[in-house]
């Protein structure tokens, strides 16, 4: 019996003849199958998301001179650590210790107090720059009821820290 190499049992004309025929595909069918797996990885790929990064907690810290839309001037002292803040305001007379919190650059304070017959409900805030904010805020006020007024505030002094 003859030893068969690797070269010869390839160049058998029997292995030759005996071959398998492979059923053709058409190219088509390979692209659809490259395009089925170029979609899944897409689809992977949406799922893998980055999330942005949380805005950073602005600064509210300090004496700020108040103006109102209408007329009365005053300041406010905010005392902030971290995201939660407190302050002192002293507007037209009147004298009101309120509390809350800052996301971003915006502030938002609450108080159910009523002080000389004017109870501070709402203050939002919004830094418009470093040293100075816009907001409004609601009231109810004895004998005229709720009260919306619109203010600005510059920076008078920075907390020391």
């Amino acid at each position: 019996m003859e030893m068969l190499s690797l070269k010869n049992l390839f160049a058998s004309p029997t292995l030759r003849s005996k071959s398998v025929r492979r059923k053709p595909r058409s190219v088509s069918a390979v692209f659809a199958g490259l395009e089925n797996y170029e979609e899944r990885m897409m689809l992977s790929a949406t799922v893998a998301t980055v999330e942005p990064a949380a805005a950073a907690t602005a600064d509210f810290s300090g004496t700020w001179n108040l103006t109102a839309s209408s007329g009365p001037t005053g300041t406010v002292v905010i005392v902030q650590t971290d995201a939660n803040a407190s302050a002192d305001v002293d507007i037209a007379g009147i004298n009101a210790s309120i509390e809350g919190t800052v996301k971003g650059n915006k502030l938002k304070m609450t108080s159910s107090s009523s002080i000389g017959g004017v109870e501070v409900k709402t203050l939002k805030a919004k830094l418009t720059d470093e040293t100075h904010f816009k907001g409004k805020t609601v009231a109810i006020v004895d004998g005229i009821g709720k009260v919306k007024v619109k203010f600005t505030g510059d920076l008078a002094t920075e907390a020391s820290n």
